[in-house]
């Protein structure tokens, strides 16, 4: 989205311009621009192509995008496991902090709504990728630990995943990420202070 803004005084448009040496009667020749594009210029050659600041719809309309996206290709790569990326994504908690952790503390931690979870965890049960003991200090908690089985399904997958991962990533410059998380941040904090 592109606007095209003076840099001279002059307001007459380019396609109206006319040589001083067109012999009389005959048709001024127009130059064929894309419609997204407004050239002036008190001489001929003189223009400026400026970018439009975006609105904020079409940061959001981008990021949903990009969500989309993300999903999508999420969806693929775990299809051919059984898996979902919410499972995957308890396992690799789990994997990462030594094959256990409090069910409190991995909920918190995870990119899912807590609301689904529970239907999630009693699913990788069942399937064996993970089991529940009683906490050892809190009867009121649970533990939830990596079985052998996932244990190897997560090993199987996490370094093609990673690979996936930067691949995608990697059309991010390094002299960007900095400023990108940042900015994501700043998104983060500013949606969260919108929720109840």
């Amino acid at each position: 989205m592109f606007e095209m803004r003076e840099v001279l005084s002059s307001d007459v448009p380019f396609t109206a311009l006319q040589s001083n040496s067109d012999a009389p009667g005959q048709e001024r020749r127009k130059k064929s621009w894309p419609p997204d594009f407004r050239l002036t210029s008190n001489y001929i050659g003189l223009f400026c192509r400026v970018a439009k600041t975006p609105e904020p719809y079409e940061l959001l309309f981008a990021m949903l995008r990009v969500q989309s996206s993300l999903e999508r290709r999420s969806e693929a790569f775990f299809q051919p496991f059984r898996l979902t990326a919410a499972k995957f994504n308890i396992l690799n908690l789990l994997s990462i902090n030594q094959g256990r952790m409090d069910q409190a503390k991995l909920v918190d931690q995870l990119l899912v709504g807590k609301s689904s979870i529970s239907i999630v965890l009693n699913r990788m049960v069942r399937d064996n990728l993970i089991q529940r003991e009683a906490h050892p200090k809190d009867k009121r908690q649970t533990v939830l630990l990596i079985t052998e089985k996932g244990t190897k399904l997560w090993g199987r997958i996490a370094p093609m995943y990673e690979t996936n991962v930067k691949t995608v990533f990697e059309v991010i410059p390094l002299s960007h990420r900095r400023q990108f998380l940042h900015d994501l941040d700043e998104l983060h904090q500013a949606l969260a202070k919108t929720l109840p």
